[in-house]
């Protein structure tokens, strides 16, 4: 897992989630426990697991993009912040060039409730992977 510098711990702590990923849990849950029981069949189910995993990871990242640290940590990849990261990543999801399993460190945080140094470390994870997909 990503190691947080002193300056990202501060804005982490500074802006604290306070329990604004909730919402998501029951979403995320469905998620994951479909993804777990690998009912995927041949007769369109992929489809709409697709479909039911994409929505699921667009409203987390939109969630995310809205956290005040979002908009104060700065990017590691990029010459912008982190809010602006997490909207690149929406896209790509949206566009279908994002699997879910790339993704499901920080579902599983999220449904955990971990704490926030541990959500933003999985976030600061997964961006990398920003460069590696099509735009």
């Amino acid at each position: 897992m990503a190691e947080l510098s002193p300056a990202e711990k501060s804005i982490i702590k500074e802006h604290p989630l306070a329990g604004s990923l909730n919402y998501l849990c029951g979403l995320l849950q469905e998620a994951e426990t479909i993804y777990k029981s690998h009912l995927i069949s041949s007769d369109g189910v992929i489809d709409s697991l697709d479909q039911l995993y994409q929505n699921a990871l667009s409203k987390l990242f939109l969630a995310l993009m809205d956290e005040v640290a979002a908009l104060n940590l700065p990017s590691r990849i990029a010459d912008q912040n982190v809010d602006s990261d997490l909207a690149d990543l929406f896209k790509r999801i949206r566009r279908g060039h994002l699997r879910y399993d790339h993704c499901r460190p920080l579902v599983q945080l999220v449904i955990h409730k971990a704490p926030d140094v541990d959500l933003w470390k999985a976030v600061f994870d997964l961006l990398p992977s920003l460069e590696k997909l099509p735009p």
